[in-house]
């Protein structure tokens, strides 16, 4: 049951999560257990790490990407000294290697791979019969113009002119297609100074991007953004915050003048007229709009991986989704690993299908993904994945030994009927009732489907635009829906992710809200001082689980918690302190409310009440007992 959620929470968070279990607090927590009736005193909420943690595995450093007109992406692997090239279908392979710590690379027009040699202070071209050649610099460190020292970043113009950060020479060099080395910019010395061509100063710069007639740099040693006007050499801060003269190193967003501020910011892209910038310290993907200069964070912290292995020496990237069979196994919807993981019941994590293994090898193509979220395990061990950029619903059938085949979808759409007839918009979750029916989450329909056994989808709910209101079948409406769970009588519970509610639709179709003011807060249900009942508060859930008395878990997922409704809809936070773990730090395992979380998206139940959630941006699985 994993989730989605568009335009409000954009998260691509990058590198290794670090395995630690802190100890556990002694203070109680009144929530009500698993069944209904009040709590023993002895009895908490504790929360543990189920699995994850652990280094890198299918890449070393991987510094940089570019992508060709055939959207292939090329990436400078550095420490595996390799360019690897990921085709559209995800297929990942070795494109060529024997450099000396590659750190940047570009495509031309013409599909040409271009190499900022990092320790071989050169740039090198990559031939269309993979052999190599040098096209600038001889091999030595130093700065004369045929030299580079410790080159990183690198684009290209629509002349084909080659714009490189010659990073220990604290300036940008400009290589003609004839392989001509000018310097556009910097002086050779670092420091900071906006000036013209050699008079300006940058400090260890090591991204560059071309939006039209102007290069924007990372200025890494400084803090800065800088803008190169090409035709005149000008150079000008652009964004981030000067503090006595020079550059603040920071994490905040706003006005890229006045506010903004980095901390060592490394790699930069253009995106339309938007600059996307790797924030390197922070751990974040900043977005600066141009013109205006207005810096938002469009991608969160955290750290990356991929690796089967036993509880915290196991590594996800981005887990959004997951389920639990009758037997007590976890599957787990591995987004950015384009793969469903398993976890048993001892900890021990695999996975089972889809993905590509470490090295240059893809997973079967049938079972490859393309960012899946939902999940949901039938009463036969039947797997259903939510193959969320996909638009597809994908099944892992035990009976048939189908891996990964599609159930129903064809591309983006809304279309009802069956098979791949019918249509999705990033469906983000799926759940399957005891009759073997399957309910979708059509997150950017703003719908709930249905699809039989034989393959029929048809819309349940949902009148197909975004907004809220309470009614029957078609005539209710939702706003970007991103969990669904159904009860053993057949009642869906849907997470209203932009209502910031929590709605039920019967048998019969008839959809209510059963919890949220419709406003985005954190509160529970309770009164006030002058007695007057406080109406419960969400911030954009995203993931749904029911258990078997009728309690319905909710990850309240910009609220970094886990709440739970009972059938009389009381809304308590079980876990979860309402702040997301800090940054660089681990989540605290602890006792209910003592417990951090970061972005969790997803719940789900076993039949022991154990609860598990999707960690996503602290990229472990986590596990909720009540004891």
């Amino acid at each position: 049951m994993g989730k989605y959620k568009p335009t409000i929470i954009l998260t691509l968070t990058l590198a290794v999560f670090l395995a630690s279990c802190k100890g556990t607090s002694t203070t109680s927590d009144p929530t009500p257990g698993p069944g209904l009736g009040p709590s023993p005193s002895t009895k908490k909420w504790v929360v543990t790490t189920f699995a994850g943690g652990g280094t890198p595995a299918q890449f070393n450093e991987p510094y940089s990407v570019a992508v060709d007109s055939s959207d292939n992406v090329y990436v400078a692997d550095h420490s595996n000294r390799r360019i690897r090239k990921i085709t559209k279908a995800g297929v990942i392979s070795t494109f060529a290697y024997g450099f000396n710590n590659p750190r940047g690379v570009a495509v031309d027009s013409s599909g040409d791979v271009y190499v900022a040699e990092y320790d071989g202070h050169r740039i090198r071209k990559i031939l269309s019969n993979r052999g190599l050649t040098t096209f600038a610099g001889n091999g030595t460190a130093g700065s004369t113009l045929a030299q580079f020292s410790s080159p990183q970043g690198m684009a290209v113009d629509a002349a084909g002119n080659i714009y490189v950060a010659d990073t220990a020479n604290h300036r940008i060099q400009k290589i003609t297609s004839a392989g001509v080395v000018s310097t556009l910019a910097g002086s050779g010395e670092w420091g900071y100074k906006d000036a013209t061509g050699t008079a300006a100063q940058f400090r260890y710069p090591k991204g560059v991007a071309v939006v039209g007639t102007n290069l924007y740099v990372a200025d890494t040693g400084n803090h800065l953004i800088r803008k190169i006007v090409i035709s005149t050499k000008a150079v000008t801060r652009f964004a981030g915050k000067l503090t006595n003269g020079a550059g603040t190193a920071g994490n905040a967003d706003g006005p890229g003048l006045a506010t903004a501020t980095f901390d060592g910011p490394q790699g930069i892209a253009v995106v339309g007229t938007n600059l996307y910038v790797a924030d390197t310290a922070n751990h974040l993907i900043r977005k600066i709009t141009t013109p205006g200069a207005v810096v938002t964070t469009f991608a969160g912290s955290g750290e990356w991986g991929y690796k089967d292995g036993t509880g915290t020496a196991a590594q996800f990237d981005n887990p959004k989704g997951v389920a639990v069979d009758s037997s007590g196994i976890l599957y787990v919807a591995d987004t950015i690993n384009n793969c469903i993981r398993e976890i048993s019941s001892t900890g021990v994590v695999s996975t089972f299908v889809g993905g590509v293994a470490p090295g240059d090898t893809p997973g079967d193509t049938p079972a490859m993904f393309d960012r899946p979220q939902g999940i949901a395990v039938d009463s036969s061990g039947n797997v259903y994945v939510a193959d969320t950029d996909d638009h597809r619903i994908r099944g892992i059938i035990i009976s048939s030994q189908l891996v990964g085949g599609t159930l129903a979808g064809d591309g983006q759409g809304e279309a009802n009927g069956t098979g791949t007839a019918a249509s999705f918009s990033f469906p983000a979750d799926v759940a399957v009732d005891s009759d073997g029916i399957l309910y979708v989450a059509d997150t950017w329909n703003h719908t709930i489907r249905r699809i039989t056994s034989t393959g029929v989808v048809t819309t349940i709910a949902g009148s197909g635009t975004a907004g809220h209101h309470d009614a029957t079948g078609i005539a209710a409406q939702f706003n970007y829906p991103s969990g669904v769970a159904v009860d053993s009588d057949g009642i869906l519970y849907v997470a209203d992710s932009g209502n910031h509610r929590i709605r039920k639709i019967t048998s019969t179709g008839v959809v209510t809200t059963i919890a949220g003011s419709g406003t985005a807060g954190f509160a529970d249900t309770d009164t006030d001082a002058d007695g007057n009942p406080v109406v419960a508060q969400f911030n954009y859930p995203s993931g749904v689980a029911v258990d078997p008395s009728g309690n319905v878990y909710v990850a309240d997922m910009n609220n970094h918690c886990i709440r739970k409704i009972t059938p009389d809809k009381v809304v308590t936070t079980i876990a979860g302190t309402g702040a997301r773990t800090a940054d660089g730090a681990d989540p605290d395992n602890a006792v209910g409310t003592l417990a951090t979380f970061f972005l969790p998206q997803d719940v789900a139940v076993d039949s022991s009440g154990n609860v598990y959630v999707a960690d996503k941006d602290n990229h472990r699985i986590r596990k909720i007992e009540y004891k």
